[in-house]
């Protein structure tokens, strides 16, 4: 085989594991969900043999309020909890427990990614507002 066709092979070779990676990927959460979501860890592998990751838990405010209720998070210990916030006021979201907090904008979406390494139940709160957006429960 020459050098020209070896190259081609390599370059389809390429495209088709691209294309197979974007197609592998998990769908999104339209964030309507109004029933508890519940990020058990690892679900199935990469690649690489690593565990996969749930995608995040989508929080979404709306006049103040979490739309659908408060989202009830439930991790193992030692697994990652990820979840994201977007809202329409501009507040600081609050782990308590974990005293994790950052600023969300009006209109802004902010990211949590954090090990579950305290086991409890604990609330996620809009801080100024004192208003509950999600629960999160780390079991032992």
């Amino acid at each position: 085989m020459s050098t020209r066709g070896r190259l081609v092979l390599i370059a389809a070779v390429v495209v088709i594991a691209v294309v197979a990676f974007v197609i592998a990927q998990p769908g999104g959460d339209d964030g309507n969900d109004t029933k508890s979501t519940q990020a058990t860890g690892a679900t199935g592998t990469t690649g690489a043999g690593k565990p996969a990751l749930p995608p995040p838990v989508r929080i979404v405010v709306s006049g103040a309020k979490p739309v659908g209720g408060i989202k009830k998070i439930t991790v193992q210990k030692g697994d990652r909890v990820r979840f994201t916030v977007t809202s329409d006021v501009a507040d600081e979201v609050h782990v308590h427990g974990y005293d994790f907090m950052k600023d969300v904008p009006a209109g802004g979406t902010v990211r949590f990614d954090f090990p579950a390494r305290i086991d409890g139940s604990f609330e996620v709160e809009l801080e100024q507002r004192a208003e509950q957006i999600a629960s999160l429960r780390v079991e032992p």
